[in-house]
């Protein structure tokens, strides 16, 4: 399933639409598959790309990481935001919890949920 996504904040709406963890797909650089003849009149395959589809794998290389850091980021704040949305008594609970540990160090909003 490849989506576009406009902003890094549309790859989160999985966890609160599903709660599924969000999803970044890295892009891929296609190659093509060429026969070359050598001098000795010895023939190989060599992996080629054009110019344009190298330069454009950069660009979306590049828009990749800048997201996956955003993504990371926004995630590790999410966990604060919900607490800070429950009542005290429940945050109480929930820190005697093992598993809510975990929650923490992790950031996992979507186990919190």
């Amino acid at each position: 399933m490849s989506t576009k996504y406009d902003s890094h904040i549309d790859y989160l709406m999985p966890m609160f639409i599903d709660l599924s963890q969000p999803v970044l797909i890295k892009p891929t650089l296609v190659n093509k598959r060429t026969d070359v003849t050598l001098k000795d009149d010895s023939k190989i395959m060599m992996d080629s790309a054009a110019r344009e589809d190298v330069k454009e794998y950069r660009l979306k290389l590049k828009e990749y990481i800048k997201d996956e850091r955003q993504v990371k980021a926004t995630k590790r704040s999410l966990p604060n935001m919900v607490l800070g949305q429950c009542l005290h008594m429940l945050r109480t609970n929930l820190r005697d919890d093992d598993d809510f540990t975990n929650i923490k160090i992790n950031g996992d909003v979507v186990e919190l949920l």
